[in-house]
C-alpha cells in the first residue's frame, strides 16, 4: 500500500488523519513542521504528502518548494489541508505546484478521494 506523510501542527489533527489512513491500508509518517519532514522525505520518500501550510520553523510553502527543486521528490505529490482559504493562498499553493488544496474544516470524504485520485495519477 501507499506510503503517505502527514504533515501538521496540531497534534489532535495528526493522530486522526493517521488512525484513519492508516485504518484506510495506508502506511503512515508524519510530521510536526516543514524541517522534520524535509529529514523524513529525504531518508524514505513517501508516495504523497499531506501538509498543512501555517506551521513553525518552515511553512508549508516554503517545504513545498524544497521538494519540487530536488530532482529526487519533484514528482511527489503534495495536497495541502489548510485554513488558509483565501483564494489567493490556494492559488500559491498551486503555482507552487501543490496537487490538490483542501481547506480545513475538511470532509473526511473528500480527503480519502483525493489522496486515491493523486495515487492512481
Amino acid at each position: 500500500m501507499a506510503n503517505i506523510l502527514i504533515i501538521d501542527d496540531d497534534r489532535f489533527l495528526l493522530d486522526i488523519l493517521s488512525f484513519t489512513l492508516k485504518k484506510a491500508g495506508y502506511d503512515i509518517l508524519t510530521a510536526m513542521d516543514g524541517n522534520e519532514a524535509l529529514q523524513i522525505i529525504e531518508n524514505d520518500t513517501p508516495d504523497l504528502v499531506i501538509s498543512d501550510i501555517m506551521m513553525p520553523n518552515m511553512d508549508g510553502y516554503t517545504m513545498l518548494e524544497k521538494i519540487r527543486n530536488n530532482p529526487k521528490t519533484i514528482s511527489t505529490k503534495v495536497i495541502f489541508l489548510s485554513a488558509k482559504g483565501n483564494p489567493k493562498d490556494i492559488e500559491k499553493g498551486y503555482n507552487l505546484g501543490v496537487n490538490a488544496y483542501i481547506t480545513k474544516p475538511f470532509n473526511l470524504q473528500e480527503l480519502l478521494e483525493k489522496i486515491e485520485n493523486q495515487l492512481k495519477s
